[in-house]
């Protein structure tokens, strides 16, 4: 009895592995310069997507196990190269993939048979759902990972959704607090502001650190050290309970406040388990918070303060611009400022400056020296 035939050839040229299916008409790479490698590649690919010819495939076919952590091809292939994923991302993208483009015109259509003309109109059928141009955009972004990556691996002769751009976002900016506004914010009796311990530490370190959201709800007390008033940033929340490596993959130690390095001592010595590994910042039963909880403590807390926020984007992450500006304003170093919040350029730091007429008030003094 002979040998089952493949449903596919290979062929070699060069030092790479071309495949081609017995109804398709041309080779594609494997990428693959062993045989057995190359054996794999399509195998694998004929699981996924059945004995069909990829370019004869409906976009639906093609696009369905997208954004799924385990069949992505996509995601497979980043974390494979080491580049940053993470899930909560994929979980965002898979449920707009599931809620708007599988159930777009897009997914009757054949993947490689798809236009540029689509493409824009399905852009256009999105903004008659009267929805927010962000979310327009990342609906959008997913789109172009899908047929970024069919192009990519050459399941696909040219890319549709290459020269399509996003919608403008009129993006309100970020505002800064004053430091009468903190003295009202962080009292010297917190209660009289905040809901609890838990919600005025939490801010207090945002505040007189700069430290991001996901790297303040990831701060463990093994890289709080006492003695030499440091922490160690080297972990981040990345999705609703994941922990990664903070932005940009930089880790970086910051110096510790008198005040803050007090407020952590007494934090700790009420709070129930405290050991190296636990978390700083928890619930009172020691589990960890959900992102949502860090807006609305925050938003609760700016309301009793009696801070005005009327046509100002003021969020937790304003403690952050508020910080830069405060130290840059004090004639901190901005190359050591960089360094304590994570930042690489000038540009960076200049979008978290916010300059108020007080700040000038040395260079009025200044010019009525000269005349």
């Amino acid at each position: 009895m002979g040998r089952k035939r493949k449903p596919y050839r290979l062929k070699k040229r060069g030092k790479i592995y071309y495949y081609k299916l017995m109804n398709s008409e041309r080779f594609l790479t494997t990428g693959c310069t062993s045989k057995t490698d190359a054996d794999l590649f399509v195998s694998n690919k004929l699981v996924r997507y059945g004995y069909q010819n990829v370019e004869s495939m409906l976009f639906s076919k093609y696009a369905e196990p997208f954004f799924d952590w385990e069949r992505c091809p996509h995601v497979s292939r980043k974390r494979e190269e080491g580049s940053t994923i993470n899930k909560n991302y994929a979980s965002i993208q898979r449920s707009n993939l599931q809620r708007y483009i599988l159930t777009s015109k897009l997914s009757s259509l054949v993947l490689s048979e798809i236009k540029r003309s689509d493409i824009l109109d399905f852009r256009t059928s999105l903004t008659k759902k009267n929805l927010a141009n962000s979310t327009i955009n990342k609906i959008l972004s997913a789109l172009k990972v899908i047929f970024n990556e069919a192009f990519f691996r050459e399941d696909i002769r040219y890319n549709p959704a290459a020269s399509v751009g996003l919608l403008k976002e009129e993006r309100k900016q970020r505002d800064a607090l004053t430091v009468e506004e903190l003295k009202q914010l962080f009292p010297d009796d917190y209660k009289n502001v905040w809901r609890d311990e838990i919600d005025y530490t939490c801010f207090l370190i945002a505040a007189k650190t700069g430290m991001r959201r996901g790297e303040v709800l990831a701060l463990r007390w093994k890289n709080v050290d006492f003695e030499k008033n440091t922490i160690v940033i080297c972990e981040a929340r990345k999705g609703t309970y994941e922990v990664g490596l903070p932005k940009w993959d930089k880790t970086r130690s910051i110096y510790m406040s008198e005040s803050l390095k007090e407020r952590l001592i007494q934090y700790k010595e009420n709070k129930i388990g405290c050991k190296p590994d636990d978390y700083v910042i928890t619930d009172l039963d020691g589990k960890e918070l959900k992102n949502t909880w860090w807006k609305k403590r925050f938003d609760r807390a700016i309301k009793i303060a009696g801070i005005d926020c009327t046509n100002r984007n003021i969020t937790p992450h304003s403690l952050r611009h508020t910080l830069n500006t405060m130290l840059l304003s004090a004639g901190e170093s901005p190359d050591k400022i960089r360094a304590t919040f994570g930042w690489s350029s000038e540009e960076t730091q200049e979008n978290y400056t916010h300059w108020r007429p007080e700040h000038f008030k040395s260079q009025g003094e200044v010019i009525d020296k000269l005349f």
